[in-house]
């Protein structure tokens, strides 16, 4: 029998069995190893996320600290101005509580004065406030004006026809001060009211009441300037009818009394400014309506005591716009006098009355000397007045009718600037009255040269 162990092929040799097994050992040492590195590999990275996650968690608590810090101080100044506010709360509780109380007294004390105690008392307040109403006086009218104190500013509160028509004005307070430092002028746009901004220092001032309940038996104090620039006065009045925004009163004022304030009996509050003088309605082509004087039965006073819509102008703006008011019906009375010439055989018929009467054609073209349309028109006169040059009828008539014709296109760019012209609420009737007036004068320069042409 065959031994089984020798069945088994054997290295050739020792030296070949060791290489065998030097060459295994390092292939399993070297797989061992690269998963150790592979693993502190891992490792190292993970702490370093850990670092990074930490590194943010710290910035992000840090910034946490900063709001809340943050909000921690807005909440302490909330609840400071809460605070505040409840300080300041509670003194306006204390304050109103003590001006109820002062006014409760005040009204039973009232209730207790009979009409003419009344009166009396609102006399006597009115005379301490009289330095607060200033003269306005121009180179053609002169009023008055009363320092009020509203919308945050101090204006002169006076009626426009004070200030309409004068080239310059000067405004002097009681005691003789000149008033100069203004800002805004402004023009109510539905009556008779102007307010000038002025920007001294006054010492003063008379409270409006725009929302004061006033009726025919309301008691009201007026106060009123004597003639010729005299003193003011305070009298009793009433109204004697309410007429849109304006009120009629009882009482007869002069027309200096202009721009003077009427007041509310108790309380001394402005509650009007007298518009007394002439209108729109009560004007002629022929009459110089800034020379009207004397007085106006129907006294006139514009409410304040109602919401009013103010325009913003110039002081300027508003007194140029009566001056063109003025060129144009000084245009239209020379219109109407060049229309009214006749030709007589070889002579000119420059006399004669126009407008009813009250001015004549020689007044006009006196008044008209430097036009060159009188000018042109004296010279025609003057040849007919030479005996030694023999001028014929038709060239009398077609040089007239050349003045004419000149004066018609004149009149029509006049007209045409004028109507480009801003007007304001006060001026706007006298100028569409204006306007009438030259149509009128238009036509009857038309049919005159209608005539010179047959």
């Amino acid at each position: 029998m065959e031994n089984p162990r020798m069945n088994v092929p054997l290295p050739r040799s020792l030296g070949a069995a060791l290489f065998a097994c030097a060459v295994a050992f390092p292939l399993v040492s070297c797989s061992k190893n690269t998963a150790q590195k592979a693993e502190i590999a891992s490792l190292q990275q993970e702490i370093a996320d850990r670092d990074t996650n930490i590194q943010d968690l710290e910035t992000r608590s840090t910034e946490l600290e900063q709001k809340n810090s943050e909000l921690e101080s807005k909440v302490s100044e909330a609840e400071q101005k809460a605070s505040d506010m409840e300080e300041q709360l509670t003194r306006a509780k204390s304050e109103l509580e003590t001006m109820q109380k002062a006014k409760a007294t005040e009204q039973a004390q009232a209730s207790t004065k009979t009409p003419a105690q009344i009166l009396d008392a609102t006399k006597e307040q009115i005379n301490k406030q009289l330095p607060a109403i200033v003269s306005i006086e121009g180179d053609v009218t002169r009023g008055r004006g009363v320092l009020i104190q509203a919308d945050g500013k101090t204006w002169l509160y006076s009626a426009a026809q004070v200030m309409s028509g004068n080239t310059k004005l000067t405004i002097k307070s009681a005691d003789g001060t000149a008033l100069t430092k203004f800002g805004e002028f402004q023009v109510a746009t539905d009556t008779s009211l102007v307010r000038l901004e002025i920007q001294q220092e006054i010492p003063v001032k008379i409270t409006m009441d725009n929302t004061a309940s006033v009726d025919a038996s309301t008691p009201l104090v007026a106060v009123i300037a004597e003639p010729n620039g005299g003193a003011l006065q305070a009298l009793d009045c009433r109204i004697a009818k309410t007429t849109g925004n304006d009120f009629e009163i009882e009482t007869y004022g002069t027309q200096q009394s202009q721009g003077c304030p009427l007041l509310a009996a108790g309380s001394g509050k402005v509650i009007a400014i007298f518009c007394t003088g002439t209108t729109s309605a009560d004007l002629t082509l022929w009459q110089n309506p800034q020379q009207t004087t004397g007085s106006d039965a129907r006294t006139r006073a514009a409410r304040l005591n109602r919401p009013i819509e103010w325009k913003t102008s110039s002081l300027n703006g508003f007194l140029d716009e009566r001056r063109k008011i003025d060129d144009l019906n000084k245009t239209t009375r020379l219109l109407h006098a060049l229309a009214s010439v006749r030709v007589a055989g070889t002579f000119l018929q420059l006399g004669g009355a126009l407008g009813g009467g009250s001015t004549t054609m020689t007044q006009v073209l006196q008044q008209n000397a430097t036009n060159p349309l009188v000018v042109a028109l004296k010279k025609v006169q003057t040849d007919l007045s030479n005996t030694k040059v023999r001028v014929a009828e038709r060239d009398i008539t077609r040089r007239l009718a050349n003045i004419l014709g000149d004066a018609q296109n004149a009149g029509t760019r006049q007209v045409q600037e004028f109507k480009g012209t801003v007007i304001s609420f006060y001026h706007r009737p006298i100028a569409d009255t204006s306007l009438k007036w030259r149509t009128e004068a238009d036509q009857a320069l038309k049919a005159t040269l209608l005539t010179l042409a047959r």
